[in-house]
């Protein structure tokens, strides 16, 4: 390959590559390089990336591990390449863990100095004990630096030092880092009580996982709030020893997974949140109280994953004026809601409850939600029945019923004038549809999907709306040959199993047949869906045959069906 002289692009991204090419650094004109693996032969080792000066876009180096010496790291030449944006420096999985193998690391990670232009940095499984110098020493040369990782950095117990001055620095993500204590760890002055930093201007977006020694976000006790003065979002995930998240001033998103009691009750100091999510812990029965009372702007909540949660306090969504969308699940202990929970929620808009396995009822004040458009109820098999007022849910367009041990389906629902969308599923004691589904005037797609037992369908009125372009458009059953059908189906299925729907209803129609009123009628839904009704829903619940002849016919056998009837 080194042969090909006037080479300018090589993409080898997702070839299972052992080394490169040898002598990779003949190809001068090479612009762009997917990655680059390191090896000790000749022809092969780091330093063929010196005369590489046009390389743009993105490179990754992986196994720097096998880089000789910090001189050699040097000789890659990376703050020549003027036209690169995108770098990662990869170390490879290396069970040494003696002093001097960690100063070597650190040394070639300081050779590896990246070009003034870069935009993008990552770190991964560097064993060295500190961040090299570069980041401190020419902050004001990466102005175009927006984004940083670092993942499996498990040695290091500080961030590079005046990291957070970077001018264009907007996300910054930290992954398995052992040792690390403080995000901002520009540390008081001693005997003065100021800060010798400024914190992270500029940054918008923080992910933080698996950081078991994480105790703040800053070294600093002082509640200062301009530390992180744009950050917006926030997502924390597997740091146990956090405990304050008290100088987020501008923070909007806010997901905490494995959070403790500590740092939940830290989270009402957040006025400016519009999101949050909190998932995973296996001791709190309940929240902090008034945890949430402060979050006047909060428009989204998820809770998932407290396993031993045993009820919300009545008070908890007071003053949530805001808040639209609200999902509870894997609360496996969490067997009922407290009565006017939900008064005042006027702008909820969804709400999803999934997984809570004890939950046998919901609060009389559901029916406050006027402004709920879609309701999910899954994998609540104790739950027994829906509170009344639902008449009051006059925006309810989707509801979803999956996983439940009812023999019925509560008869609170058939209140819903607006509902549009429904699904079934996972019903094992349902046998039978109620006829008051036909009653849904506004229903235009209905599932019902895993129902083993159920057996009979509702009667004419809801097959009907089913099939009229003003009703049903959508109607999918599962498991169709285990149900016992109305006979007049079952007659109207063999009418017409061996024609193609297409023309019009003829004008012509027999008379004096005490079931032509009814034909009538469904006959002529059927033909005003045409073949879409037939061939992809009618079809799936009743068996009809794709492969049907022209409608040629059409007149004629409907007559000598009625003739027989």
């Amino acid at each position: 390959m080194s042969r090909i002289r006037s080479l300018r692009h090589l993409y080898i991204e997702g070839c299972l590559l052992n080394h490169m090419p040898p002598s990779i650094g003949k190809l001068s004109y090479l612009r762009s390089l997917s990655f680059f693996i390191v090896d000790r032969r000749r022809g092969r080792d780091i330093d063929e990336l010196g005369s590489l000066l046009n390389l743009g876009g993105s490179l990754r180096i992986e196994h720097l591990e096998k880089v000789k010496s910090p001189t050699e790291a040097k000789k890659a030449n990376l703050a020549g390449k003027m036209n690169l944006k995108r770098l990662t420096l990869e170390w490879g999985l290396n069970i040494d863990s003696t002093e001097s193998y960690k100063e070597k690391t650190a040394q070639v990670l300081e050779a590896l100095e990246p070009p003034p232009g870069l935009e993008f940095l990552r770190i991964d499984n560097f064993r060295g004990m500190r961040f090299p110098r570069w980041f401190s020493n020419n902050g004001a040369i990466f102005q175009n630096l927006d984004s940083i990782e670092f993942f499996d950095c498990k040695n290091c117990s500080e961030l590079p030092t005046g990291m957070g001055k970077l001018p264009s620095l907007t996300c910054l993500g930290m992954y398995r880092m052992d040792c690390l204590r403080y995000v901002d760890n520009e540390s008081e002055s001693f005997g003065t009580g100021e800060l010798e930093g400024a914190g992270y201007l500029q940054l918008q977006k923080l992910r933080i996982s698996c950081l078991p020694s994480l105790e703040r976000l800053s070294r600093s006790r002082m509640e200062r709030r301009d530390i992180f003065p744009r950050l917006s979002s926030l997502n924390i995930e597997g740091c146990p020893k956090l405990t304050s998240l008290h100088c987020l001033q501008s923070i909007r998103e806010l997901s905490i997974k494995g959070c403790s009691e500590t740092a939940l009750e830290s989270v009402s100091n957040l006025h400016t949140l519009t999101s949050l999510e909190i998932w995973n812990n296996d001791d709190l029965a309940s929240f902090p109280d008034g945890f949430l009372h402060n979050l006047t702007a909060l428009k989204s909540l998820k809770i998932s994953g407290f396993t031993k949660l045993q009820y919300l306090q009545s008070d908890m969504f007071v003053g949530r004026t805001a808040l639209e969308i609200l999902s509870i699940s894997s609360c496996y202990t969490l067997e009922c809601f407290s009565t006017g929970i939900f008064q005042g929620l006027i702008s909820l808009k969804e709400i999803r409850i999934e997984n809570c396995r004890k939950l046998k009822s919901l609060s009389d004040s559901f029916g406050d939600l006027s402004a709920l458009e879609s309701m999910e109820m899954r994998l609540c098999e104790e739950l027994e029945t829906f509170p009344n007022g639902l008449n009051n849910l006059s925006s309810l367009q989707h509801l979803i019923l999956k996983g439940s041990w009812m023999a019925d389906l509560p008869e609170n629902l058939q209140h819903l004038p607006a509902l549009k969308h429904m699904l079934i599923s996972g019903f094992p004691y349902l046998e039978k549809l109620p006829d008051w589904l036909g009653d849904l005037t506004s229903l235009s797609s209905l599932y019902i999907m895993f129902c083993p037992n159920l057996e009979y369908l509702p009667t004419r009125k809801l097959i009907i709306q089913l099939l009229v372009p003003t009703g049903v458009h959508e109607f999918a059953f599962q498991k169709a040959e285990d149900v016992v059908l109305p006979w007049w189906v079952t007659k109207l299925v063999k009418w017409f199993r061996n024609f193609r729907f297409g023309f019009a209803v003829p004008e012509q129609k027999p008379e004096s047949i005490e079931t032509l009123s009814m034909v009538e009628d469904v006959v002529t839904a059927m033909l005003e869906n045409l073949n879409s009704l037939i061939q992809k829903e009618f079809g799936l619940l009743l068996g009809v045959s794709r492969e049907m002849e022209k409608l040629s016919s059409i007149l004629s056998a409907i007559f000598v069906a009625l003739e027989e009837a």
